[in-house]
Order: structure tokens, then sequence, then C-alpha cells
């Protein structure tokens, strides 16, 4: 059965409260990376994304590498 017009401005409404949009200019050979992991461990980006965000997030991974002096990179973890 098709979808009626109220469920799609429903599903429009709702989703328009619950989620933002979030966009990124990646690589070619990062994409590929990411791809080909979400494939092989049947992932969505998103939800890798979102993850993999709260993983370095909850363990204060230092992604700024390069930046910072080589003492304060080695007293903290890294993604």
């Amino acid at each position: 059965m098709p979808i009626s017009e109220a469920q799609k401005r429903a599903k429009i409404k709702y989703d328009s409260k619950t989620y933002k949009r979030f966009s990124a200019n990646i690589k070619n050979a990062d994409y590929e990376l990411i791809d080909n992991y979400c494939k092989e461990n049947n992932i969505s980006k998103p939800k890798l994304l979102v993850n993999a965000f709260k993983y370095c997030v909850e363990n204060n991974a230092n992604l700024n590498l390069g930046v910072e002096n080589n003492a304060s990179i080695r007293s903290k973890k890294t993604c």
C-alpha cells in the first residue's frame, strides 16, 4: 500500500524535529575506506560516524595530532 500524503507530512515533521543533517567533503580514498568498513560490518555510515564520535568524546581522544607538543600528545589517547 502506498504512503498517503498525510503520512509523508507526518514523517517530514517528525524528522525535522528529531534529526539534524550533517554533510562533509571527504577525500575519495577516505570515503572508500569508510564505505568498505560499513559494508563489511553491516553498519550505516551515520551510525559509524555517531559511534566513532561518541567513542572519541567519551575516551578524551586527541584528534589534533601534530598541533600540540609531543609531551602532551603522549599523555592522551588518540583515535
